[in-house]
């Protein structure tokens, strides 16, 4: 709304002064950026269009840009016909945000139709182009091919063509090349850094973590230092036992606040995987002051591994079910859930009362949902007993009572459960017959 509000103002302005300049409009460019309002992108590029705006390359390029972010690429094509008929701004760069895009979309005949516009259009590739063509590439051929053409035409590498090399032959299982690449002595000095950690990441990424590891050392003792990226796909990557110490070290290279508030969070979660539940908490708690409201994402996605784990560990759900009240954090309806679930799965259905209640001293009414999941965890503990009346059957069939059955899907399920119920506690009648002469309560 603000940004359609901002637009209007800006026609307002076009309309009375015809030399307007084009930075009037940058504000707006930044905010359908940076707050996701791609679909301003059309009625913007109109309003430029109309008033017969003089475009720079980078607003060219900005507009292309959220074109393809927005999967219009008509519309991104009709602003590179603009810019090459404007005659005003090289378009190399232009067809690259295009050809950058398909790949983003996994869609490689669509970048390989950039390619063949461009040789119509006689405007040749320049590293860049060359970087995306061999980050995308499935085999090693065609990583040759593309090398041969930049240095054929004359282009220097540049660190995102090294890169580029690094994370294709990564990709592609040939992790001694990619070292190699790492160790070209034409790299600048000023890219060293970026593309040595870039060797790290893609390690890391494909299966290398020991590599990885090894390389961080390495860096580390010639008192270089590693990218906040590549320190975060080694942390992503590093699931092995026993290697929290060397969590918190990859998690001091990370000194973007962003991609510190993401490291801290896979850090969490490892903590959770391997049982550090202190060590959650103290992390918990810094995720907390460093930005609140982005915390309860975090302790949302950690319940979601809780219940995902196997086995269950209901303690450490539990256990941090408690720190997030101590901390002052409303627990969500969406972390309650996934642990009531996890009580499922766990057949637990003391711990699922305690998380029921938990719904009501949370503000959180019960719906139909939850409902449903209450009385699965109390079948499925149910199950574990061979007598009909014991007290989980029971407590199971008083609860059946209260669930509204207006909705078919929701009998639909109830029908599953006992049916899932009384086979499997046939089974273990099966298995437990009585002796002769002695009547089955």
């Amino acid at each position: 709304m603000q940004i359609s509000l901002a637009l209007d103002v800006a026609e307002c302005l076009c309309k009375s002064n015809p030399s307007v300049p084009i930075e009037l409009l940058n504000p707006i460019i930044n905010a359908c950026e940076q707050g996701y309002e791609l679909h301003m992108a059309r009625p913007l590029y109109n309003l430029m269009s109309l008033y017969k705006l003089k475009l720079k390359p980078e607003t060219f390029r900005s507009m292309i840009s959220l074109c393809v972010k927005m999967k219009d690429f008509e519309g991104a094509y009709t602003i590179l016909t603009d810019a090459e008929e404007s005659g005003e701004t090289s378009t190399v760069s232009l067809y690259n945000v295009i050809m950058a895009g398909y790949f983003r979309e996994k869609n490689h005949n669509g970048a390989q139709m950039v390619m063949s516009q461009m040789q119509i259009a006689g405007v040749k590739p320049d590293s860049e182009t060359f970087s995306y063509l061999i980050s995308n590439c499935d085999c090693e051929e065609k990583i040759s091919k593309y090398l041969d053409e930049l240095r054929r035409d004359g282009l220097q590498m540049t660190k995102h063509a090294y890169m580029a090399l690094i994370n294709a032959y990564s990709r592609l299982g040939n992790f001694d090349m990619a070292k190699q690449v790492a160790l070209d002595k034409e790299i600048p000095p000023k890219c060293l850094s970026e593309v040595t950690s870039a060797l790290v990441g893609a390690l890391a990424s494909n299966g290398k973590v020991s590599d990885g590891l090894e390389l961080f050392d390495e860096i580390k003792q010639s008192g270089g230092y590693l990218e906040p990226k590549a320190a975060i796909a080694l942390i992503e990557h590093t699931q092995t036992e026993d290697q929290l110490d060397r969590l918190y070290q990859l998690l001091e290279e990370v000194n973007e606040p962003g991609m510190w508030f993401d490291g801290c969070g896979r850090v969490l979660q490892y903590c959770v995987q391997h049982n550090h539940l202190d060590a959650a908490v103290d992390l918990l708690k810094q995720l907390k002051e460093t930005n609140e409201m982005s915390t309860y994402m975090i302790v949302d996605q950690v319940f979601c591994q809780i219940w995902e784990m196997e086995p269950v560990n209901l303690d450490v759900g539990m256990e941090l079910l408690r720190a997030v009240k101590e901390l002052g954090l409303n627990v969500s309806r969406t972390s309650l859930d996934f642990l009531l679930s996890a009580c499922v799965k766990a057949k637990d259905s003391q711990r699922a009362q305690q998380i029921w209640e938990e719904y009501e001293s949370s503000g959180l009414p019960h719906n139909v949902l939850t409902s449903l999941r209450m009385y699965q965890a109390l079948v499925s503990s149910a199950q574990r007993s061979t007598s009909k009346k014991s007290a989980e059957w029971s407590a199971a069939k008083k609860f059946y009572k209260t669930i509204p059955k207006e909705d078919p899907h929701v009998c639909c399920i109830l029908d599953s459960c006992k049916i899932t119920y009384n086979r499997k506690r046939g089974k273990r009648k099966a298995a437990t017959k009585p002796s002769p002469g002695k009547q089955e309560v």
